[in-house]
């Protein structure tokens, strides 16, 4: 969830937000439309924490990822849009790998009815429905699907 509360921005001697107040939810599907100016990646700056606005709050939930896309893209190194794309995930690629470790650890133990055994197939467990939550199994079709 997101809770946008009677911000305000300003830049110089005009306000761009005046006291705006909204909340996303989880689901939600938003359009944000508007002519040159209006505020809009603004806006988006200050969901993704970017900026901070100058009256009001901003309060983003602790289980949320954001990933943003920026109008002018600064692209460093010699990364493909898609490798770009895939940073978002991070998180998940990084829980895939210690999913991928555990399993390694795993093939290699002979005590199969030890606690630690026990603790390590738990902990994969967990690992691999949290993994399973958040997309993962899915993250490479979604780019994919995005970037066409």
């Amino acid at each position: 969830m997101i809770s946008i509360d009677n911000v305000t921005i300003q830049f110089g001697g005009f306000t761009l937000f005046d006291g705006i107040s909204f909340q996303l939810n989880r689901g939600d599907r938003v359009g944000l439309v508007g002519r040159n100016g209006a505020g809009k990646t603004t806006l988006l700056n200050l969901i993704a924490g970017f900026q901070k606005p100058d009256g009001g709050s901003v309060v983003r939930s602790g289980e949320l990822d954001i990933g943003y896309l920026p109008q002018q893209m600064k692209h460093f190194g010699s990364r493909s849009l898609y490798d770009e794309t895939l940073q978002a995930f991070s998180h998940i690629l990084d829980m895939e790998k210690e999913m991928d470790r555990l399993s390694r650890r795993l093939e290699e133990r002979t005590d199969y009815e030890s606690a630690d055994y026990m603790k390590l197939i738990e902990k994969l467990s967990t690992l691999n429905e949290r993994f399973e939550l958040l997309g993962g199994n899915s993250i490479h079709a979604d780019i994919e699907q995005t970037l066409v």
